[in-house]
């Protein structure tokens, strides 16, 4: 009974990741659809044409985006991915992090504050260190856009583990939402949802799988990840490594 209950379970999370999927892609290859059937409707501006495909090509990101996401996950859940671990300096993949998304904190109006860049050597994979950090700085400033003005990463040496602290000056996380923060395509608010983008829009859109990414990558790595937020205050996302 109990095996028979464990492979329900699964069924019906698999059943809901499917499902999640579905409707992540449905979305986006709607607005397409949309875009399409608008410009072949009728004659347009060069201008209308130019702005269809900004949309379209945004969307294509985000679609890029969400597939790679899930086959990430769908290696790691059959246990396929394969880390190739090294001793990797962490303050090199924090500095690299903080570049690649220098342009979207200027759109944004946030400044990313960087301390404690002291070398801090760790044993992992490079290439997943710096997606699990790229993930968690982004989200900081998708969060923070329009509330906060700094974002700020923090290394610490501490006995027996390496600590890295992202923190963010948005709107805070409700402790109801805390424990499921790293939930695939998990919402803490329930309403959000994907709408059509403009001009202005950052061509980065998240997928919804950025911190359950995270997880799993912290995990790989034998370290820990917890969330410190609550509403109005802000948010610290900590991971530690071991030494």
């Amino acid at each position: 009974e109990i095996s028979a209950c464990l492979v329900g379970s699964e069924m019906c999370i698999r059943d809901r990741f499917t499902a999640d999927a579905s409707h992540e892609l449905r979305t986006p290859l709607s607005i397409v659809n949309t875009e399409v059937e608008r410009v072949l409707h009728r004659p347009h501006t060069s201008q209308e044409y130019i702005q269809a495909l900004s949309i379209v090509h945004q969307e294509n990101q985000r679609m890029t985006r969400l597939v790679g996401d899930l086959l990430t996950l769908a290696r790691a859940d059959k246990g396929q991915t394969v880390l190739k671990c090294e001793r990797v300096d962490l303050s090199e993949i924090v500095v690299d992090a903080a570049e690649d998304l220098s342009a979207l904190a200027k759109q944004k109006s946030i400044e990313i504050r960087l301390s404690g860049l002291d070398e801090l050597v760790v044993w992992g994979d490079r290439f997943y260190l710096t997606q699990l950090c790229t993930n968690l700085l982004e989200n900081a400033l998708k969060y923070s856009a329009g509330i906060g003005k700094h974002v700020e990463v923090k290394l610490d040496r501490e006995p027996h583990r390496a600590r890295l602290q992202i923190i963010d000056e948005g709107p805070g996380i409700d402790a109801l939402h805390l424990p499921h923060l790293f939930e695939r395509f998990y919402r803490v608010d329930q309403a959000r949802t994907h709408t059509l983008p403009t001009e202005s829009t950052s061509s980065r859109s998240g997928s919804g799988l950025g911190l359950s990414i995270a997880h799993w990558i912290v995990g790989e790595h034998g370290g820990s990840i917890q969330v410190q937020s609550s509403p109005g205050k802000g948010s610290v996302f900590e991971v530690c490594f071991p030494l």
